[in-house]
């Protein structure tokens, strides 16, 4: 008898550990096999044994399975027990740490104070926090959540607090008590997801689903299952043309899927066919008729497309896809960082451009800055700025010195170029004569951060997967200049502007710019 004919007939719940199932089975055999030769009370005692097994290990599977689905509730149930108890710690916590005692607890004023925070932090919870499900999400997004939330909560408190023109408020019992707000809900998400990864790894509360494809991706999404056990993903078989392609049981072609779903019980269906398969919308048709829930398997071209956005329309709906890890938030960020970061460092550096501006002068007569189309976002051109530091005819002369180029690919570099001026030798090693594209930083023509703005005659010998470069703003720096600069080839320079793109964050740009201050001092690969 088939262990799913088993489990209906006798109605073991899909959520049981496998080796509890497999360890009924035996028993059922064993009855089934022993009961001619043994006597009605043996027969009789595994019968029971095994009645109250089942019983037991269902009780147990019903209260773990409560626990895991009501994961969320519990999470908002805690946090708002913190909103109470957060209170009365804040005040002890300030007390203890800086021996400031806030409002005398029961006064008007302080029962103000912790209305308005308990309005501020419900309101905030309701509106920003969200208990997503921890079974594909990670504790980093359970961070940010809870950031966004309290820093919502602080400025709604503020708000309300000048609205009603409550004086009486210790800013410092506010910064404790959101400090230990952001403590609490994190260690609560914390242990939280602590106690669904045991559940998962212990294999309950699992959620099965149906492969449709044998591609690379397939093989893919089955080693992430199989390596990331807390997600709870239980892969029942797949479909394919193909039989034995994957290491899961082998269910049918891509056209029976509906009898599939109808003979099995699963969750969803994982779809892993190349974008242009014609069996996708099959696939779609009858999991949408089943009501099954549909994941997509980016392939090794889709896969590219790191970020999505549906646009809804008066008469059509679009999906818009981009392939840079810039979402719309991220950008506006960056582009305010790229703002504040160069309105600073030029006021800041006003009197060494003066210096510098007054000694280009002085050498020889010419102009002070250098205008030199180059190529931006989307192959746009501008006009980048920079110090002289070669003489006025210096484009014209490159012509006779490409027989002395140092660099592969379309790119012109070389040492002891005769070009460059006294002055100049020294602000392009100590890369000064690159500070005045600060102003096409403030312009919004450049970035702080990004790949360097190629020339437009190298960018017509460029490949096509190397015009993926020109999908964001060009910088000031980026991980070539920390890598070596000069001392790399073309080509080990476009893949590192490329991996910059590819895993692009907030983070990782104030980590080069952290960088880029010891290469320049060191002038690694500098010419």
């Amino acid at each position: 008898m088939k262990l799913a004919e088993i489990s209906r007939k006798h109605d073991i719940i899909v959520h049981y550990n496998e080796q509890t199932v497999y360890r009924l089975v035996f028993m059922f055999a064993a009855i089934h096999y022993t009961t001619p030769k043994c006597s009605l009370f043996r027969t009789k005692g595994v019968l029971y044994r095994l009645t109250y097994e089942l019983d037991a290990r269902q009780r147990q599977a019903n209260i773990v399975l409560q626990l895991s689905r009501n994961a969320r509730l519990m999470e908002f149930v805690l946090d708002l027990s913190f909103l109470v108890i957060g209170l009365p710690l804040a005040s002890r916590l300030q007390f203890a740490l800086v021996h400031e005692s806030v409002l005398d607890r029961g006064t008007a004023s302080h029962v103000l104070v912790d209305l308005l925070c308990l309005f501020a932090w419900f309101c905030a919870l309701v509106v920003s926090a969200e208990y997503q499900s921890k079974r594909r999400s990670r504790f980093w997004d359970d961070f940010w959540v809870v950031i966004r939330t309290n820093a919502f909560a602080c400025l709604l408190f503020g708000a309300m607090a000048y609205t009603l023109k409550v004086m009486d408020i210790s800013r410092l019992f506010i910064v404790f008590y959101c400090a230990l707000m952001c403590l609490l809900m994190l260690v609560s998400r914390w242990i939280t997801r602590l106690g669904l990864y045991a559940i998962r790894y212990s294999q309950w509360d699992m959620r099965s689903y149906i492969v449709v494809g044998d591609t690379e991706a397939a093989h893919r999404y089955l080693a992430q299952i199989d390596h990331y056990r807390r997600m709870g993903i239980r892969i029942l078989g797949y479909l394919s043309e193909r039989r034995g392609a994957l290491n899961v049981p082998y269910l049918g072609a891509p056209d029976q899927l509906e009898k599939v779903l109808a003979d099995v019980s699963c969750d969803g269906v994982v779809i892993a066919l190349p974008l242009s398969d014609p069996n996708i919308q099959p696939v779609l048709n009858v999991c949408e008729c089943l009501g099954k829930s549909v994941e997509l398997v980016l392939d090794a071209f889709s896969s590219r497309i790191t970020q999505s956005a549906v646009h809804q329309g008066p008469l059509t709906s679009s999906l818009v896809l981009s392939s840079i890890p810039h979402t719309p938030a991220a950008a506006f960020v960056k582009r305010l960082t790229d703002i504040v970061v160069s309105s600073l460092a030029l006021v800041l550096l006003s009197p060494l451009f003066l210096i510098v501006a007054a000694t280009i002068r002085l050498a020889d007569g010419g102009p002070v800055i250098f205008r030199q189309q180059r190529v931006g976002l989307h192959n746009k051109p501008f006009w980048m700025l920079k110090f002289r530091s070669m003489r006025e005819d210096a484009e014209s002369m490159q012509a006779l010195l490409m027989e002395r180029n140092e660099m592969s690919g379309p790119v012109f570099k070389m040492t002891d170029d005769p070009r460059v001026t006294r002055i100049g030798r020294f602000i392009r090693r100590t890369s000064i004569d690159e500070l005045p594209q600060l102003l096409n930083v403030l312009r919004g023509e450049m970035s702080l951060v990004g790949p360097r703005p190629p020339l437009p005659t190298e960018v017509s010998h460029y490949q096509a997967v190397h015009r993926r470069r020109l999908s964001v703003k060009p910088g000031l720096t980026c991980l070539w200049q920390v890598s070596g600069r000069n001392n790399i080839d073309f080509e080990r320079w476009m893949d590192l502007d490329l991996l910059y793109i590819d895993n692009w964050s907030y983070l990782r740009d104030w980590a080069i710019i952290a960088k880029t201050i010891p290469a320049v001092l060191r002038r690694t690969g500098a010419r």
